[in-house]
């Protein structure tokens, strides 16, 4: 049973239940007001036995009755006499409408109250009762109910009224709550149906501002981005694999048709292209390690945690530049020791990565500034250079897989992509954070910062606070 025709049936229901309790009320005030009238009509028994105890005379055919007998709780009453004979006389008529009287039937008893119309129509209706005065004689009394009536359609008319108000206050109710929290459910599926035939063109529409509606439509906009987003990531990861991987599978159909076609004549031409093949080879193989290792951290890998001084390892890597470009102006700042409970190897490719792309990317003349501090909750390691700088659009993908300011995809500086995301991976696997920051012309500084408590194993989301800053973060738990 759909939603909307589950609120639709709830509220039939309520307005049926409406409709029972009107006419519950009415016919319990109804009951109560007719029990007061024969209440009282029983009440009043010995009083019109009174008014008659002798045959009253008959005089030019209309009955003669002693006024002074007639007790005043009768008045507003009918007051009839049934002799033996069976002709019913009138001896009282309410004094507030002298010219009604009840309709008796002459078959008919009325040993209980019980209604009967009155004489003239336009005059209502009676409740009537009769007593035995003696042998064959009855006194019978009669309640105009006009008074009951009235009261009794004053209270339909109200509780008509009260329904159609209920009635018209839920119809909207339901037609508000049909339209901001049904229909938009139903638009938000319509949308997804043609989103999953192709059309990933079509959004939901703005819903009412402050609505849970709202809510639906920009968290489904956002979900159908983010696969649309992840549907891109994961086509460029393809292409940019099936790239790196083109010119080594290249370089070997290239080499095994010339060998066949008989082209490399002599063993020294033989062994420079099994040592070129050999070096395409290990390339693959490289790129190959680096994919395994992003897909072991895409699943929480164990880490090899144990305290560690990053200060000699962070040393070591300085010495290892200054041994490489030795022209080269490197500083080195630091305290004498700061432990921290990491996996050694991974925070040393983290840092290698730095300083190798700080080498590789900036002129031999450009100093690079290695520094390793910590507070109270975090140790901080940043390698600072003074080359060109990355462009703002470069900036913000530098820890994207496979993605390298240089466009043309020249390997000339060297690499695969790959190293920055995999440091990126490194950082949020033991619960911490790696940036870049960068002014063109200026410099770079790539950092990392890790947790002094040692919580690893968070997952990595990609955050970029401003142009010219971005950061990888650990996902809040």
């Amino acid at each position: 049973m759909s939603l909307r025709l589950r609120i639709l049936l709830s509220w039939g229901v309520l307005i049926a239940l409406l409709v029972v309790a009107g006419t519950v009320v009415y016919l319990s005030q109804r009951s109560f007001a007719l029990a007061q009238v024969d209440q009282r009509l029983q009440n009043l028994q010995p009083t019109a036995e009174k008014v008659v105890r002798q045959p009253p005379q008959v005089a030019g055919g209309n009955p003669v009755v002693d006024d002074s007998r007639l007790n005043a709780g009768l008045y507003g009453l009918w007051v009839g006499y049934q002799p033996p004979s069976g002709q019913v006389m009138t001896l009282a008529v309410p004094a507030n409408n002298p010219d009604s009287a009840p309709e008796l039937s002459a078959a008919a008893v009325y040993a209980t109250p019980t209604t009967v119309p009155a004489a003239t129509p336009a005059q209502g209706q009676f409740r009537v009762v009769a007593f035995h005065k003696g042998p064959g004689e009855l006194v019978i009394l009669g309640s105009p109910l006009s008074e009951v009536n009235e009261a009794l359609s004053r209270l339909l008319r109200t509780l008509v009224a009260a329904f159609l108000v209920i009635l018209a206050f839920s119809s909207a109710v339901i037609w508000w709550t049909l339209r901001l929290g049904v229909s938009p459910i139903r638009r938000v599926a319509e949308v997804a149906r043609n989103v999953q035939a192709g059309d990933t063109t079509k959004r939901v529409e703005s819903f009412p501002i402050g609505t849970e509606a709202q809510e639906l439509g920009e968290a489904f906009n956002t979900l159908v981005d983010a696969n649309l987003a992840s549907e891109e990531l994961l086509r460029r990861f393809v292409a940019d694999a099936s790239h790196e991987l083109r010119t080594p599978l290249a370089t070997f159909a290239g080499y095994t048709s010339l060998y066949a076609a008989g082209g490399l004549e002599g063993e020294a031409a033989v062994a420079d292209a099994m040592s070129r093949m050999k070096q395409e080879a290990g390339r693959m193989q490289l790129l190959v390690d680096d994919l395994m290792l992003l897909t072991q951290f895409d699943q929480r890998p164990e880490l090899n945690l144990t305290p560690v001084d990053l200060v000699p390892i962070v040393a070591g890597l300085v010495s290892d530049m200054r041994v490489v470009q030795p022209g080269r102006v490197i500083t080195f700042e630091g305290p004498p020791s700061l432990t921290c409970v990491v996996d050694s190897m991974r925070i040393t490719q983290v840092v290698a990565a730095f300083t190798s792309n700080a080498m590789r990317h900036t002129p031999t003349d450009a100093p690079i500034d290695v520094r390793i501090s910590s507070d109270a909750s975090h140790v901080r390691i940043a390698v600072s250079d003074r080359g060109p700088g990355i462009a703002e659009d470069d900036l913000s993908h530098v820890f994207e897989r496979f993605y390298r300011a240089d466009h043309g995809r020249t390997r000339a500086a060297g690499g695969s992509g790959l190293g920055l995301a995999i440091a990126a991976a490194i950082a949020s696997a033991h619960g911490g954070r790696i940036g870049a920051e960068s002014t063109v012309n200026v410099g770079s500084t790539f950092w990392l910062e890790l947790p002094t408590n040692g919580d690893s194993q968070a997952a990595a989301t990609l955050d970029y606070a401003d142009g010219t800053d971005s950061v990888i973060s650990p996902t809040e738990p």
